[in-house]
């Protein structure tokens, strides 16, 4: 009897995947540069759609709602299917809401909801492994939630403000750049902070997979862009350290992505090296303001299309163990050469976005943007 109800409870519920429905309409039909104030709310939250922000909610609900279908289709007849939708379906609202949000409080509750949300995702099989990965996944969210709540309270401390505007970045102190760096660095999986990442994405689910590595993971860049001063100041010890960071990424993820076996492994460290990449054009832009603007670009750009195309990657090699078609297999070949940034992709497009940055760089940093946007692509296309 109790199985017969709870079979009901499961069949009678509303597909996951409706619950991105929303937030898509958001994304595809608000115009950017709307905004709702609401004075009562926590200490007075203000929530928009800034131009960045509208890219980021566009692919992150578009992955949503697929991982969603997946999960409705391949996971709903399994014994924790309730607790695995609860969870999931507050990842997602925690990752919608520091999207939205405009101001830090909304933005830390929003990551703290979805980090801590995620925990259970990665758990979700109960084995030795998944269960490892879970305490390693907690241990760090909780160590980049508190960085970023210092680093937040540092901010406010300077500005005076909870939803502070670029301009008013400039001069924040070097302890309030360095928490944000190390909190969002965490979720950003950059070198010797992610040891969580390789862990985590084999022992979830695939659905999670996919938004872990295709949405989740890309927080952390919007993050940077709204509250460090780039484009204000040079931060020369700040953004050396970030291009030297991902640099090393790049080339970690590369040769230990390499030597796995399992799919889902390689998709992790491939996230390494191409977070690497990211967090070194981040870096770039804390060195030269004057370029900021076109690396930004550039950066949310390349944040896009590497969340669907290794989404999709997640969600294929899902499919391809459940289905074992040839087909299927083939139609992966596709987000693999976005990914490889083979010609007339999405991946070829953004380097023709960095290219401006590289003509406009003399001497060593010119030689080192070449490098390290070569590097990249050999070693995406390595893995893929």
């Amino acid at each position: 009897y109790r199985r017969q109800r709870q079979m009901c409870i499961r069949d009678s519920s509303w597909p996951v995947s409706l619950a991105a429905i929303p937030a898509l309409i958001t994304a595809f039909f608000v115009p950017a540069g709307t905004a709702q104030q609401i004075p009562w709310l926590f200490l007075g939250s203000h929530f928009g759609l800034d131009h960045n922000a509208s890219i980021f909610l566009m692919f992150s609900s578009v992955l949503w709602f697929i991982a969603g279908l997946q999960a409705e289709l391949t996971m709903r007849n399994e014994p924790h299917w309730t607790r695995f939708r609860f969870f999931f379906l507050l990842a997602m609202s925690g990752n919608f809401w520091l999207i939205l949000s405009q101001d830090m409080v909304n933005f830390y509750l929003g990551f703290s909801l979805m980090g801590l949300s995620a925990y259970a995702l990665v758990i979700h099989s109960a084995t030795s492994e998944s269960l490892f990965a879970g305490r390693v996944y907690l241990i760090m969210t909780l160590l980049a939630e508190s960085a970023l709540l210092a680093g937040f309270v540092l901010i406010y401390s300077y500005t005076g403000s909870l939803a502070p505007v670029a301009g008013q970045l400039a001069g924040i102190s070097n302890w309030a750049i360095g928490f944000l760096i190390l909190g969002l660095g965490i979720k950003a999986g950059l070198v010797f902070l992610h040891v969580w990442l390789p862990l985590t994405y084999p022992a979830a689910p695939i659905p999670a997979s996919a938004v872990l590595s295709g949405a989740m993971i890309k927080v952390a860049f919007l993050g940077w862009i709204r509250y460090l001063p780039i484009g204000q100041e040079v931060l020369l010890e700040w953004g050396s350290l970030l291009v030297f960071a991902g640099a090393l990424s790049i080339l970690f993820g590369a040769v230990a992505g390499l030597v796995q076996k399992d799919a889902k492994a390689v998709l992790a460290y491939s996230s390494i090296s191409k977070m690497g990449f990211m967090s070194s054009l981040i870096g770039l832009a804390m060195l030269a303001p004057e370029q900021a603007e076109v690396i930004i670009i550039a950066v949310v750009f390349l944040a896009a299309y590497h969340s669907l195309a290794k989404g999709s990657l997640f969600l294929g090699v899902g499919i391809v163990k459940a289905v074992q078609s040839k087909l299927t297999f083939i139609l992966l070949l596709f987000p693999a050469l976005v990914l490889a940034a083979a010609p007339f992709t999405a991946g070829s497009m953004m380097k023709t976005l960095i290219k401006p940055v590289i003509d406009n760089w003399q001497g060593q940093w010119a030689l080192i943007l070449s490098i390290l946007l070569l590097a990249s692509s050999f070693a995406t296309a390595l893995l893929m």
